[in-house]
């Protein structure tokens, strides 16, 4: 497990090179020669797997995307000023399509596959990418094919891997869309999706979510993971037992029923808001996060899916969360006062006595409105009797959306009287809430 020293990569990458030119002036693609440098590294896994890691992400941002561009720019498109160009992508489309797609499905056929599978199979073989592409510039820089040829085979190879993904959506991802919503349907349950990242915020946010609904409740928990060249059904299965082992550990704690979700994306936001607005839960329950250039927690993937999913959703901040003893509620928007009081009131039905609730002076929420939610009398402040020091003795604070983006926009609380980042000072969780259809 020693980490490979610069002197070993310049020897490997010295090797590469070298290995390029000879084939170069034996008449052969210096892509063979470099082919041939990888084979005769040593067959250790773990060598391998370094080198390639250490060299995957460079070569996929700066060469790849060059050798796309190197290609493109040897494309003619003044070739389809004719219609027999047309016609002949056409044929090459057509022939491409279905000798791929025809030799996988009867394949699949003899192997037992459903038709779905099998049809999916034959997709997924018009895949073709980046290999074309050197097979074909291999072939353009020895003459075998011509300029019009190579623009058409490479236009047939883009075009073939563009709508793999989409058709594969198609074929395979709506057979798994209603299997749970039956069963909720019957039982007439509040449904919660949790999306996690990390494994232990996945324990977090169902910890929360429980506290919240307890057993009256079906939950689902889904992570997704990048899309990786590394990616087999063994490591899937293994990598999925340990990212949702707290969260099903936990599960099994409070004998409440958990549907993981687990699988790779490349764009991992539009599979969340696909799936919640697909299922209709009724709560997205994810954690706060940071953009990668600054501090706002609503920002980048979290504000894309607020923004976009139809059911009530919970972006938790969490501050060594563990129960749920006291509840300070922020309210502002009239707005958004049926979730977060819908959420007091079911924090307080499990036996929560301590609330409290802040409202801006002369902004008091009717009596009528409170006894709706809260069975019980709850403490009411205005904000002229507020202080910032009450904050850091609640376990958890509930704050409105629209309430939060407004405090984040210019730093200025109403309920504090101060223009502090109260919200990093405080040792409080905070459960920001946005009601199902607003829109801010």
């Amino acid at each position: 497990d020693e980490i490979i020293s610069r002197n070993v990569i310049s020897l490997i990458v010295f090797i590469l090179l070298l290995s390029s030119i000879f084939t170069e002036l034996m008449g052969i693609s210096g892509i063979f020669g470099a082919f041939l440098a990888g084979v005769i590294m040593p067959t250790d896994s773990r060598l391998r797997t370094t080198i390639t890691e250490k060299f995957e992400e460079f070569s996929s941002i700066i060469f790849l995307p060059l050798y796309f561009t190197f290609s493109g720019l040897r494309m003619d498109f003044t070739i389809f000023q004719n219609l027999t160009s047309w016609k002949n992508l056409l044929i090459i489309l057509l022939v491409s399509y279905i000798g791929k797609t025809l030799g996988a499905v009867l394949s699949g056929r003899i192997l037992g596959y459903s038709t779905r599978e099998r049809t999916a199979l034959g997709v997924l073989m018009n895949t073709r990418g980046i290999m074309e592409l050197v097979v074909l510039n291999i072939g353009y820089d020895l003459g075998i094919i011509s300029g019009e040829l190579f623009t058409l085979l490479v236009l047939m190879g883009l075009i073939s891997t563009l709508t793999s993904s989409p058709l594969i959506r198609i074929l395979l991802v709506k057979k798994e869309k209603f299997v749970t919503d039956t069963n909720l349907k019957k039982q007439n349950l509040p449904s919660v999706l949790i999306a996690f990242g990390p494994p232990q915020s996945g324990s977090t946010l169902l910890l929360l979510s429980y506290s919240i609904f307890k057993k009256s409740c079906e939950y689902s928990a889904i992570h997704l993971s990048p899309v990786s060249e590394k990616i087999t059904i063994e490591n899937t299965g293994k990598n999925s037992k340990e990212i949702f082992k707290p969260i099903t550990k936990l599960a099994e704690e409070k004998l409440v029923s958990l549907q993981t979700i687990y699988h790779h994306t490349n764009n991992i936001t539009s599979e969340i808001v696909s799936l919640t607005n697909s299922k209709d839960y009724d709560y997205l329950i994810i954690g706060a996060a940071k953009t990668l250039f600054g501090d706002n927690i609503l920002g980048g993937k979290v504000d894309t899916i607020v923004s976009q999913v139809k059911s009530r959703v919970g972006i938790f901040l969490d501050r060594g969360f563990k129960q749920i003893s006291s509840l300070l509620i922020y309210y502002q928007n009239p707005i958004e006062s049926d979730i977060l009081f819908e959420i007091g009131g079911m924090i307080q039905k499990d036996g929560v006595q301590d609330i409290n609730l802040v409202y801006e002076k002369g902004n008091e929420p009717s009596e009528e409105k409170l006894r709706k939610y809260f069975s019980k009398g709850i403490r009411a402040t205005s904000t002229d009797k507020n202080s910032k020091k009450i904050m850091n003795r609640f376990s958890l604070i509930l704050i409105g959306y629209s309430h939060w983006l407004e405090i984040s926009s210019d730093q200025t609380d109403k309920f504090l009287s101060e223009k502090e980042e109260w919200p990093k000072e405080t040792n409080s969780s905070i459960l920001i809430l946005k009601s199902d259809g607003d829109l801010y």
